[in-house]
């Protein structure tokens, strides 16, 4: 975890970017996601030093300069410098590489480079493609300084995150993307399709999109050449890796079931050989991480369980409470589980954490989004509260179950076999739940009635929408513009390539720099998931039974009650009595989030009558609190994305 960035420049006297500003201010953004050099950037009167902390490049007309707040966690592979140089190239990379020996092996060096090193050599050697073979989680930055050709580039899934502005004179880019929207002299507005999907509720989030026209991440599996033609700088983007590119086939479902396991465990085995002890780990009661606990434990790794529910000392358990899984995988396995509240204390620390990378915070009382300029779908602070706990009992590495829901123990429906035309099989699968009499009548009318639903179902929309708050004529221009299915229950790659697993991933890369620590995604191994959503669709359900090959692969060190797991509950929150002021901070939250709607800014995309109307609800009753909530959160979205246009300048001011 470091925070590269820096930006590309043909200057002209439309638009010139002030070194010193630009630069202090992306510092303080990237300074979260790594600490270790940022000290010798800047003096104590904020004059930088012509140092190899930043690289500095002008030539004719084109100015360059780029920087690295490193994040290392052993001395022993620590970079001597966070700008790297290998012949004409100079790099800043953010990389955790689990397959060292491999990558070592292809250099032809020895074990003395950190990641960062030696993935800048491998490249050297190799070129931009071969990084379809290395296995790790890496953003980076190359500038040939004899073809003057910039380079971005990120990891398989997109684990590591990279956002980059661009103009015909200018790219920019940072780890954190509010040290971009805190530049000086830059066009970055809020991307109107992104308003329009967010406020109506549609997924809006895609593979390389954010919230902003002129600012994108890099696409997972790629790498962006910028080039100078002509005095304007030009792009293009070149895929090294696709998801899911062919079909597996073996002879047995024994043969899938056992690889798919010897991927996970190794996928777990080559992060824990990675990183010092202690590890961390969520332990959620559910089938994914249930079994990363299970492999951490077995594979004797000093490991911190954390678990988000209550501890049953304060809730009593009840039944179907997914606490109970969480104890029997604690007396099967003899570790214990933590239980990790949100409390009092985590904005004492959120707090120190930003002031400690120079982040100005207002004084003003404001609640976390706001008040920390996080951006737009931010949420689980339970991931912050996790990684804040691990990093205070010596771990700076916590295990995620993320990614399995996404294709590898996979919620398949069995419409997923007849769209991946395994035709035998899914007439198979509907004659088995087709009743006890199983005619072949009923099997057809099963199966006509499944395809058609699958085929009129429309696009997913989140609960979290407000869309008669749209302004009118706003709304006419994009509402007959198609939106996405929801292809998460039965096609994996098109909801992953779609960017189905990316808010888990930005919300880990953030709270993680946060707290001090790295997230690592074993799911998310480009082997272990491109293995999962290649093999033969009918192995992931047998008649009522879900997730089923994974269930199958790792049956024998499972709990019975971890196996027969249907869907995880969080019962303990049932439990909870609502909160006798929950009105009342309702309605603050409400005037909070209308005070930071700038009416200017946004009366020509929403309805300001209709949003003052919702503070007419006085004490809402229990049936309509939950509405009035979920609208209020999607207005907050709104509010976020341009307050950190207009705040992340001013937070880092002065």
């Amino acid at each position: 975890m470091s925070g590269i960035f820096g930006f590309y420049e043909i200057n002209n006297n439309e638009c010139s970017l002030d070194d010193k500003n630009i630069l202090s201010s992306m510092l303080s953004w990237n300074r979260l996601y790594g600490s270790d050099c940022h000290d010798n950037i800047l003096n104590k009167s904020g004059t930088y030093f012509p140092n190899e902390k930043i690289f500095e490049y002008q030539r004719n007309n084109i100015n360059l300069k780029i920087g690295c707040c490193n994040f290392s966690f052993s001395n022993e592979f620590s970079p001597k410098s966070p700008i790297l140089r290998v012949n004409e190239l100079v790099s800043v990379i953010d990389a955790h590489i689990y397959n060292r020996k491999d990558i070592l092996t292809n250099c032809n060096i020895t074990d003395n480079l950190s990641d960062a090193e030696l993935l800048l050599k491998y490249i050297a050697k190799n070129g931009l493609c071969s990084l379809a073979n290395v296995n790790g989680d890496f953003a980076g930055i190359i500038f040939n300084t004899e073809t003057m050709k910039l380079t971005l580039f990120r990891d398989h899934m997109g684990v590591r995150p990279l956002f980059f502005y661009q103009s015909d004179s200018i790219v920019a880019f940072s780890s954190d993307i509010r040290g971009l929207l805190a530049l000086p002299k830059v066009n970055t507005i809020v991307d109107e399709k992104w308003l329009y999907q967010t406020v109506s509720g549609y997924d809006a989030d895609t593979l390389n999109n954010t919230p902003y026209t002129n600012v994108k991440c890099v696409t997972p599996a790629s790498f962006i050449d910028f080039s100078l033609d002509k005095k304007c700088l030009r792009s293009k983007e070149k895929k090294y890796w696709k998801l899911g590119s062919h079909k597996i086939k073996y002879s047995s479902e024994k043969q899938y079931e056992q690889k798919l396991r010897n991927l996970i465990e190794d996928a777990v085995k080559i992060r824990l050989e990675s990183i010092p002890e202690p590890a961390s780990a969520e332990l959620s009661g559910g089938l994914d991480s249930g079994i990363i606990d299970i492999l951490i434990n077995r594979f004797g790794k000093e490991c911190i369980y954390c678990s988000w529910s209550h501890d049953p000392s304060q809730l009593q358990l009840v039944e179907d409470d997914e606490r109970l899984i969480i104890s029997d995988i604690c007396a099967q396995e003899k570790i214990k589980c933590n239980y990790i509240l949100l409390n009092s204390q985590l904005e004492e620390k959120l707090h120190s954490s930003m002031q400690s990378a120079g982040i100005n915070l207002p004084d003003k009382e404001l609640t976390d989004d706001f008040k920390y300029l996080l951006p737009p779908g931010t949420n689980t602070y339970q991931i912050l509260a996790t990684a804040l706990y691990a990093y205070e009992n010596g771990s700076r590495f916590v295990f995620t179950g993320h990614g399995g829901d996404e294709g590898v123990s996979h919620r398949c429906n069995a419409y997923e076999l007849f769209y991946n035309h395994e035709y035998y099989h899914y007439l198979k699968q509907i004659h088995s739940i087709a009743g006890p009499k199983k005619h072949l009548r009923r099997t057809v009318q099963i199966a006509l009635d499944n395809i058609s639903k699958f085929n009129k179902r429309g696009c997913y929309v989140s609960t979290f929408s407000a869309p008669e708050l749209l302004n009118e004529a706003f709304q006419k221009k994009y509402i007959k513009e198609k939106e996405r299915k929801l292809t998460f229950s039965y096609d994996p790659i098109a909801y992953i390539e779609n960017g189905g697993s990316r808010n888990r991933l930005d919300n880990i890369a953030l709270f993680g720099a946060l707290a001090g620590v790295r997230y690592m995604v074993p799911y998310l191994d480009y082997r272990v998931i491109d293995y999962a959503v290649s093999i033969p669709r009918y192995l992931f359900i047998n008649g009522k039974i879900k997730r089923f090959i994974f269930r199958q692969a790792f049956k024998d060190i499972m709990p019975k009650s971890l196996y027969e797991l249907d869907s995880k509950e969080t019962a303990s929150l049932k439990q909870l009595k609502p909160s006798l002021d929950r009105y009342d901070k309702l309605e603050k939250r409400m005037n909070e989030v209308v005070e930071h709607l700038d009416k200017d800014y946004y009366e020509k995309y929403l309805d300001f009558n209709k949003i003052n109307a919702l503070k007419e609800y006085n004490k809402p009753t229990d049936e309509n609190y939950s509405v009035l909530s979920r609208k209020i959160i999607t207005l907050a979205k709104c509010a976020c994305a341009h307050n950190l246009i207009a705040k992340s300048k001013e937070y880092v001011s002065g």
